[in-house]
């Protein structure tokens, strides 16, 4: 299954999109790069609504 994932790197003040693929205990990386304006407005709504400690 291929799973989509968003990060902030601090150092670079940007969002990154990561798509990866559960393979058991492991993940495998497919793709790594910069968000675009959608990945950032999800990730940004997902910070101020859905995020916890």
């Amino acid at each position: 299954m291929r799973l989509r994932s968003l990060a902030y790197v601090f150092e670079l003040f940007a969002v990154l999109s990561l798509a990866h693929a559960e393979r058991g205990e492991e993940s495998r990386l497919i793709s790594f790069r910069k968000a675009g304006a959608e990945g950032r407005e999800w990730y940004h709504e997902w910070l101020e609504n859905d995020f916890t400690d």
